[in-house]
């Protein structure tokens, strides 16, 4: 966050003193005459830039708030598949309970690092944490009606949950598209340099003002490079909600069997 704000700063200070060195190389009357037109256009510019710059930066936190909203339907399906599984016999109720518990584990010590990192393709095609919550429902034969409702109510918990980390997976590769950023450089560009050709009166205001502007330009390229990524900067998505999860699973091995799960053992994140 340091650097961010040390750029936003040294850039507008930069335009402030560059003004000032303009106005003192370049005639004053010819800015003064040129002044009003180049206004007009700087006034149509930075509308335009700003609507889009809005649009970019809504558009982002709206993507930043799904991503969020899917994280907590995730962990609400692990947490409805871990009380369906309590009440399932032996031997698959213990089964189901250890899949969801290393499946929590699974996504806080592999895939968030993986995450943060980009590096997910080999995670979308690895279904080894998936898989333990399958397998005990699979062999399970329910006889009553009761079995069968908790059955399906099972099955239904493990298939929101494989969709949800497939979209967590796709999340998390999520960036802006290229020509966004090139609209969103260009526009920045354009915009600051018409403002070195307003002819006002005084040259401090007209340097105050070009700097205050390249600091709120600079601002929201930061912003927008803060929030493209749902998983990364300032703003990201926590995996909070997973921690908590597996705190209140700890518990439930604790009463169950007498100690909680070992540490699952990471297996360095390489590719199959």
């Amino acid at each position: 966050m340091i650097l961010p704000m040390s750029l936003v700063v040294l850039g507008s200070l930069l335009t402030a003193f560059g003004v000032v060195h303009l106005r003192r190389r370049v005639d004053h009357p010819f800015l003064h005459t040129s002044g009003d037109v180049i206004g007009n256009y700087v006034m149509v510019v930075t509308a335009i830039y700003g609507i889009f710059a809005a649009f970019v930066i809504v558009n982002l936190w709206e993507q930043r708030n799904l991503a969020e909203r899917n994280i907590i339907d995730e962990t609400n399906a692990l947490h409805g598949l871990f009380r369906v599984a309590k009440t399932l016999p032996q031997p698959q109720r213990g089964a189901l309970l250890r899949g969801a518990h290393r499946y929590v584990a699974a996504v806080l010590e592999e895939e968030w690092p993986a995450m943060l990192k980009g590096d997910v393709h080999h995670l979308e095609i690895d279904y080894s944490h998936v898989d333990p919550l399958w397998a005990p429902l699979m062999s399970l034969e329910p006889r009553s009606e009761r079995d069968k409702t908790l059955y399906s109510e099972a099955i239904r918990h493990c298939e929101d949950i494989l969709m949800a980390r497939r979209i967590r997976l796709l999340d998390s590769e999520k960036s802006l598209a290229v020509h966004l950023w090139i609209i969103l450089i260009a526009g920045a560009l354009i915009n600051i340099a018409f403002m070195f050709m307003v002819g006002a009166e005084h040259a401090g205001a007209q340097a105050l003002f070009t700097g205050m502007s390249t600091c709120l330009i600079l601002l929201l390229i930061f912003a927008v490079a803060d929030l493209q990524r749902p998983f990364k900067g300032e703003w990201r998505v926590t995996p909070e909600p997973f921690s908590v999860l597996r705190d209140r699973m700890d518990e439930v091995f604790q009463r169950e069997f007498g100690a909680k799960m070992p540490p699952l053992k990471v297996t360095g994140l390489r590719r199959p």
